[in-house]
């Protein structure tokens, strides 16, 4: 098993709090990557070598966050909350689905592999104003995403980078991580609230054939939505601010 597939592996163990494995398998996935670094070309291996300093980094928060949980063993993940949004639906804007999860956050993580196109970079910046109007502590966002397909590469680029100077403009860093072995789409609040989208952000549909103006354009509590689950739950493992 390469270390590519290793990786994934204990992504899917830490989404289940599933910490010891989860250890495990990041360890023995970065030996691997290691590895086959030194077989690989120049530009391969620089960039093997970026993906394991940040898979090191995340192993020893990841090994903190179980040796914490060894001590004292933390409570275990509740549901909170699940909306049903059926097609064609209104009144679905972010704010009613995310301000009662946000407004105490300090730092918001969206986990998300399709922010690229236009209209998901644009939704990101719509969910990203949310935070910075309604988080009123709000310290720091952080996106975990794909890089984007070719095609798409410049206009990513370009508005993340826009956008984190924009934030930090307001006094919140903007912090991206690339993982190519993302697929769950989900929200994660430092305060111990996660949403998982089963759409990600994009569960609007798109403007009416041939119009350009419509009741919607703007209110996205006005557009229709498409079909979506999301399910909001308490993570003990998230809440950063208040563990003792």
């Amino acid at each position: 098993m390469d270390g590519a597939q290793l990786i994934r592996q204990a992504i899917a163990k830490e989404s289940e709090n599933k910490l010891k494995e989860a250890l495990d398998l990041y360890t023995r996935g970065i030996q691997s990557l290691l590895e086959q670094s030194r077989r690989s070309s120049p530009p391969v291996k620089a960039a093997i070598e970026v993906k394991v300093g940040e898979y090191l980094t995340h192993t020893e928060k990841l090994k903190e966050r179980f040796q914490a949980g060894s001590r004292g063993k933390l409570p275990e993940r509740r549901a909170v909350k699940s909306l049903q949004v059926d097609e064609g639906a209104v009144g679905f804007d972010y704010d009613v689905v995310f301000y009662e999860y946000i407004k105490t956050a300090t730092c918001v993580r969206l986990e998300d592999p399709w922010i690229q196109a236009y209209h998901q970079l644009n939704n990101y910046v719509r969910f990203c104003e949310l935070l910075v109007r309604v988080a009123t502590g709000l310290k720091e966002v952080v996106l975990v995403t794909k890089t984007a397909e070719d095609r798409f590469q410049d206009v990513q680029q370009q508005c993340l980078q826009q956008l984190t100077a924009s934030l930090q403009s307001r006094g919140v860093t903007h912090t991206i991580r690339y993982d190519p072995a993302l697929h769950d789409r989900q929200v994660c609040c430092n305060n111990g609230f996660v949403v998982k989208l089963g759409r990600g952000l994009d569960w609007y549909q798109p403007p009416p054939r041939d119009t350009r103006f419509f009741v919607g354009m703007h209110d996205y509590s006005l557009r229709a939505c498409k079909a979506t689950q999301i399910d909001v739950s308490y993570d003990p493992s998230e809440d950063k601010l208040h563990r003792t």
